[in-house]
């Protein structure tokens, strides 16, 4: 049985062996990236982004005034679900505006915690794309990415789990469903999101046994699942970046 997650196996008489591969220096270094991705995110919703004052004082000390017809901000939040922290698995979640009550939906959550001499292995990574639809609410014009929505998602995920005695792998799992979520803000930039999501996943998944330096693999099975895919406590961070069209400024 191939582990594509973190340790490459030989086969060897029915068995599966580690070994030190260019693979595994691959796996090391991820996993060092992952704790230095989540420093960078925490500074990075911790910050806040202020706007640049437009200019002013222009050519013969006249001020420059933005038509306003020409300006124009791009509306996104990033998020982080604190259920999936909790259960060790860092992920991160951004949500952009594009138009109206519509909005894009990118999510992606990684975990890489092993330790050999334990055999414990609690990986897990993937991610999916969604479209979310807002309904309109009072203050949408200030808090665009706020108030109940509902929205469809596809993605995919892999993962191996081993906790002493037996593990399991599934690898590129699809899977696909909808969701509904309440978005509450509590400040200018900030929010809490609840969301749950019902969906389909199917696919291949493997069990093995740990044997000395080797894996034993047991049985290749399939799984299909309709039901509950999604559940969110979500602590939001929102951005708001202005853009401007060229042509100019009125004097």
């Amino acid at each position: 049985m191939k582990k594509p997650m973190g340790h490459t196996p030989l086969t060897i008489n029915g068995s599966r062996c580690r070994t030190r591969s260019l693979g595994q220096i691959f796996c090391r270094i991820a996993g060092k990236a992952q704790r230095v991705g989540l420093v960078l995110l925490l500074l990075w919703l911790v910050i806040p982004v202020k706007a640049q004052a437009p200019l002013a004082g222009g050519v013969g000390g006249s001020a420059l005034a933005p038509l306003p017809e020409q300006e124009k901000s791009i509306r996104l939040s990033v998020k982080t679900n604190l259920l999936l922290d909790w259960l060790l698995v860092p992920n991160v979640h951004t949500e952009v505006q594009i138009k109206d009550n519509w909005s894009a939906a990118l999510s992606y959550m990684h975990a890489w915690w092993s330790r050999d001499s334990h055999r414990f292995y609690h990986r897990f990574y993937g991610g999916d794309l969604g479209v979310h639809f807002r309904f309109p609410h009072p203050n949408q014009a200030l808090h665009p990415l706020t108030g109940h929505f509902i929205g469809a998602y596809v993605g995919f995920f892999s993962y191996d789990f081993e906790w002493g005695g037996k593990g399991h792998q599934g690898r590129f799992n699809p899977y696909v469903g909808i969701n509904y979520g309440y978005t509450q803000s509590i400040g200018d930039n900030w929010a809490i999101e609840w969301a749950i999501g019902l969906g389909y996943t199917g696919g291949k998944y493997y069990r093995y046994r740990p044997e000395k330096e080797c894996y034993r693999w047991e049985a290749t099975e399939r799984y299909r699942y309709w039901g509950p895919l999604k559940a969110e406590i979500s602590v939001v961070k929102n951005f708001s970046i202005p853009l401007k069209k060229k042509g100019g400024a009125r004097l």
